[in-house]
């Protein structure tokens, strides 16, 4: 009798431990999600390694729908392209930096890298094996060459959205129409702010160029993977340079999400250094497509996150308008988009991805610039 007393408490302890097993990860969400800001990995990180999962590597998994075959990876491979946002398939590996279309400018060290002069790019988002594809894999491609009809079926079925990026001479991304003037506006910032994700004449810059006409020339500056250090450095290519406005679009992942108002103030200090630099400075805090439709995809934090911008916009405005530089929250144009529009899903149309900015985003972005700083 006690022989089976003890066999039963075996199974119920093994019996519990399996149920917490299998239901703890659902309870550590449901509790992340209603009292913290953001969720600790570690304890999942955990928990897949028991079952022999590495679900939370850092490293990168293989995110594709359909792997191309080896023939067409050699193919990629041979004519300098490159997968971004999944397993790495190729040697040349683009990271966050698009390293493949990039170089170094030895006259500024801390910059790290800009981009080609006369690059011809192309760029798929491809679709992905996850239940969730906002933040899709891509694969680049050099648009200057041609490719087999093997790939090119591949592209056609395997990727549902494709965007061209040329630079000019100067190895800036073009802004279309292209003006010359001396008057020039100036726009920095990362991939956000580059285009990712829309052709050249898409491009916030390109926007703002059909809406001030041919009286001044805007530069696209900015470029994928610049963080602040980079965009600080980028800014000394431009110090002899007749720079009557210059934007800078702050992306809200560059921040400390722990400390988001801190470090935006910490950040839009050291960019104030640079004020003498320029006539009129424009800052935008940028946030991705989660945020700005919190009211849905997260209703029981829409309240946190409206609290957080009315604060981001209190610290920015009282930090800023001594140093007579203007910002802009993008949170607070796309809740007007909503508004105008009256659709719940209407954000949805402003955004390529999880975060960048899609041709329509794009476009109210320029057009709420316009009106406000030049107009």
């Amino acid at each position: 009798m006690e022989k089976v007393k003890k066999q039963n408490l075996f199974y119920f302890l093994l019996g519990g431990l399996s149920v917490f097993l299998l239901i703890g990860p659902v309870l550590f969400f449901l509790l992340n999600g209603i009292n913290t800001k953001k969720i600790d990995k570690s304890f999942l990180k955990a928990y897949f390694k028991i079952f022999g999962a590495d679900k939370y590597s850092e490293k990168r998994a293989d995110k594709l729908r359909v792997t191309p075959s080896k023939s067409l990876i050699r193919e990629i491979e041979q004519k300098g392209g490159a997968f971004d946002n999944t397993k790495k398939l190729t040697k040349r590996e683009i990271g966050v930096h698009q390293s493949f279309a990039v170089t170094t400018d030895h006259n500024i060290p801390n910059l790290g890298y800009i981009l080609r002069p006369n690059i011809k790019l192309k760029g798929y988002f491809l679709f992905s094996n996850e239940m969730k594809n906002n933040d899709p894999p891509v694969l680049y491609l050099d648009n200057s060459k041609e490719y087999s009809k093997n790939l090119l079926q591949y592209l056609n079925t395997e990727s549902y959205l494709s965007y061209e990026v040329n630079s000019n001479e100067k190895g800036f991304r073009k802004t279309i129409p292209i003006i010359e003037s001396e008057q020039k506006v100036l726009v920095i910032g990362d991939s956000v702010a580059f285009g990712l994700g829309v052709d050249d004449s898409g491009t916030f810059p390109s926007f703002l160029q059909q809406q001030i006409g041919n009286q001044k020339q805007v530069i696209n500056a900015a470029l994928s993977g610049y963080n602040t250090d980079y965009n600080l450095a980028n800014l000394e290519r431009f110090k002899n340079q007749s720079i009557e406005h210059l934007i800078y679009i702050i992306t809200d992942h560059d921040l400390d999400q722990n400390n988001i108002e801190d470090d935006l103030k910490k950040t839009l200090l050291r960019i104030s250094s640079y004020r003498s630099f320029f006539k009129n400075f424009t800052i935008v805090l940028h946030s991705g497509i989660i945020e700005n439709l919190s009211h849905h995809l997260r209703p029981h934090r829409f309240e946190e996150v409206k609290l957080k911008n009315e604060d981001i916009n209190r610290i920015s405005l009282g930090t800023l308008s001594k140093l007579n530089i203007n910002f802009i929250n993008w949170y607070d144009i796309s809740q007007k988009y909503l508004k105008k529009n009256k659709s719940l899903f209407s954000p949805f149309a402003l955004y390529a991805d999880h975060c960048h900015f899609s041709k329509e985003g794009n476009r109210v972005l320029a057009k709420h610039i316009y009106e406000i700083l030049f107009k």
